[in-house]
């Protein structure tokens, strides 16, 4: 899974990125083909990912602000927010 613009951690202020640092590596929850799934991801790209998530994760909602929201199988079943803190998120969706 290639993600133009590199999978970064950024601090997010009411919903919105105030600063992302260089190119991730670690685990990350990332949209792939319509659902959230758990990713290893190196250097910024998506390298693996495994099934479909449950549990929470910050998403991005529209129209662009970011969220903490609950996951079930992949889906989003309710989201609190604008999230203010830090978050994995793809560069791609600024």
């Amino acid at each position: 899974m290639k993600t133009p613009g590199g999978i970064a951690r950024c601090d997010l202020t009411t919903g919105r990125p105030a600063f992302c640092g260089g190119p991730y590596s670690g685990r990350a929850i990332l949209p792939q083909d319509g659902a959230y799934h758990l990713c290893d991801v190196t250097l910024g790209t998506a390298r693996f990912c495994y099934g479909l998530y449950t549990g929470r994760a910050v998403v991005r909602q529209e129209p662009g602000s970011y969220a903490r929201c609950d996951l079930t199988l992949g889906r989003i079943t309710f989201c609190e927010g604008p999230y203010t803190g830090t978050a994995v998120i793809p560069q791609s969706a600024e």
